[in-house]
């Protein structure tokens, strides 16, 4: 076992000192020792497996033991999957010859995987068993040298279990099979909408045999087609802001992205007559972080460099009027900046041979896809149903267990979410399993300058800055597990004069769980500037919230973050029964008192943050 941990590690720094190209040459055979190796230190570790595990309860050290079998477990699994891959890809990989692959090439490599089948469904395998184990290690029970080793390589591990299982699918989406056109959805996340921000921007992304052939992105107002009938928009957004009809820029309405991705298509064919064969969704985190990968792009005519330091100020000045004036020529010009960043990065995508900064990028949207600041949907059953399954597709997924999510939608017309934060308080009484009962609190607090009154309609200022430091008029959405039942609410009223429905919101709450998988509450808070305004709900839980096993009764959270969103804190109290014992399966919970109430607090940066305990 020593000799092929000895050889594991030799593996790992010859690897560091190629580069690039050279270890995309050599990767099937450094893989596929490691795979031997790694096989080798599993045997070899077998019998110790056991003993581990017996020694759990020993503190400090019982849980890193305990990671021990999953860890190397993983690395096997994680190695025969890329074995199996790079084994069928090799003559492709040596073709290269020391050249830079391109993306045209990425696509035909996926293309030749795909057609020999047996080797890409055997991988795909692997990297789905991978992801399973992945799900028992726990990088904060390790010592703090393997923590950091893990966390180092982290994005790489992530991007090898990721990619192993969305290679077979690769080919489809990069048009390497026919063309792909995909309705491209700019969203600004300073005014959010359910998945993202408002759809400021609206494009056309064609993909042919790896290449971006155009990308382009225009104002989402120019779609608009006065020669046809569109559909009614959704009730709040026509009671509360006057909408006389539903038009592609409001198409984000669902927090279920593959059901807003499909109203933006068909919104979009009413209005132009074309059809896509898909849809890519952004906010302005993404662009950050892609341009933090790619380096700076040039733009025409005076080749100013933007980078992922100036991006945001850049797109504000593009965005304000020469003269100080917001007239028809200014509106007409306003947006023009998307198209020319758009411009500039295809051009900087399609010029870049670098192995490395791909591989960047490839982190990047991986990343965003998981934080919710990058979203894709084809109509491709097939493809769909392999981002679902990973978890990708940016769905409202609520699970098995209990389950909640916050959708905010800006209602005010302004970008005020650039100065709002939002917090979360939910407490679960579970002292009676038959009847679980949640109460949430939100909190919201707006860090505009003081002195602005809250008048609600539709109106520009002289610069961007003035559309962020407004009030706050925000249709509010809590998604629960399916049959839960309202029991009582506390929302502050909002007088007539401050609606522009001018009539008054009395703090009722809708509830509406017919053709969804889950119920919701909604309702409407105003957060004056330099102020803050909560509400909160209380209403009773399924049963089903709490699961039995064979290791006793188990409680799951499921948490789920709106796009667009950086982060979201949360605060969970759980009540249980006085006397039982309560195993959190998570570090960080503590115990508050003797009543049996456990608390636990979360950050949530990723889409989904899970959390379970288990009680007997």
């Amino acid at each position: 076992m020593l000799w092929h941990a000895a050889g594991l590690y030799q593996l790992m720094r010859q690897a560091k000192q190629l580069n690039p190209s050279d270890f995309l040459h050599e990767a099937p055979s450094l893989v596929h020792q490691a795979r031997n190796h790694m096989e080798g230190i599993y045997w070899g570790m077998l019998p110790v497996f056991p003993v581990a595990d017996a020694l759990t309860w020993i503190p400090g050290w019982g849980k890193p033991l305990s990671q021990i079998e999953p860890l190397i477990l993983y690395g096997v699994v994680l190695s025969r999957g890329a074995d199996e891959m790079l084994q069928e890809i090799a003559p492709a990989l040596k073709s290269l010859d020391g050249q830079e692959p391109s993306p045209a090439w990425l696509a035909q490599l996926a293309n030749s995987l795909l057609e020999k089948n047996t080797s890409a469904r055997e991988a795909n395998g692997w990297f789905a068993e991978a992801s399973i184990i992945r799900k028992n290690i726990h990088p904060e029970w390790f010592p703090e040298r393997w923590r950091t080793i893990w966390m180092q390589n982290e994005a790489l591990l992530s991007m090898a279990e990721y990619g192993g299982q969305m290679f077979p699918v690769l080919p489809s989406i990069l048009g390497g099979e026919q063309p792909r056109r995909f309705l491209i959805l700019a969203q600004n996340n300073e005014e959010l909408r359910a998945t993202g921000g408002f759809i400021s921007g609206i494009g056309v992304l064609e993909l042919r045999g790896g290449k971006i052939v155009d990308f382009d992105i225009a104002d989402s107002y120019a779609v608009d087609n006065p020669n046809v009938v569109y559909p009614s928009p959704p009730e709040p957004m026509a009671y509360y802001m006057k909408a006389g009809y539903w038009v592609p820029r409001d198409a984000n309405w669902s927090p279920d992205f593959p059901t807003t991705a499909q109203k933006a298509l068909e919104l979009y064919a009413l209005s132009t007559g074309e059809k896509m064969d898909g849809v890519v969704a952004f906010d302005q985190v993404f662009i950050v972080n892609l341009l933090e990968a790619l380096g700076p792009v040039q733009l025409p005519p005076s080749q100013e460099k933007v980078d992922s330091h100036n991006v945001m100020e850049w797109m504000v000045e593009a965005w304000a009027p020469d003269s100080g004036i917001t007239d028809d020529v200014w509106w007409g010009k306003r947006k023009e900046f998307m198209g020319l960043l758009a411009k500039a990065i295809q051009r900087k995508l399609s010029e870049s041979s670098d192995a490395s900064t791909w591989l960047k990028v490839a982190q990047v949207l991986l990343k965003n896809v998981q934080s919710g600041h990058f979203m894709i949907f084809l109509s491709d059953g097939n493809v769909q149903q392999v981002l679902q399954s990973l978890g990708l597709d940016a769905g409202v997924h609520p699970g098995k267990g209990d389950f909640l999510m916050l959708v905010d939608t800006n209602m005010g017309f302004n970008k005020a979410d650039a100065l709002v934060d939002r917090s979360l308080v939910y407490t679960v009484d579970l002292s009676n399993p038959e009847r679980p009962v949640a109460r949430l609190q939100v909190h919201y607090q707006n860090y505009a300058p003081p002195g602005i009154s809250c008048q609600h309609h539709a109106e520009y200022g002289d610069t961007y800055e003035s559309l962020r430091q407004r009030c706050y008029w925000n249709y509010w959405r809590i998604l629960t597990p399916a049959e839960s039942q309202l029991i009582s609410s506390q929302v502050p009223a909002i007088s007539a004069e401050q609606l522009l429905t001018q009539e008054p919101y009395l703090g009722e709450v809708i509830l509406h769980s017919e053709d969804t998988a889950w119920t919701e509450f909604s309702g409407m808070i105003l957060v004056p500037v330099a102020s803050s305004a909560e509400f909160s709900l209380t209403w009773e839980l399924p049963s089903s919230v709490i699961q039995s096993s064979n290791d006793g009764n188990l409680y799951s959270l499921r948490l789920q973050k709106q796009p667009g969103i950086h982060s979201l804190p949360v605060q969970i109290i759980v009540r249980f029964p006085e006397k039982v014992k309560v195993f959190p399966m998570e570090n960080g919970w503590k115990k508050l008192n003797e009543k049996n109430e456990w608390v636990g607090q979360v950050e949530i940066v990723d889409s989904i943050e899970e959390l379970k305990l288990l009680f007997r």
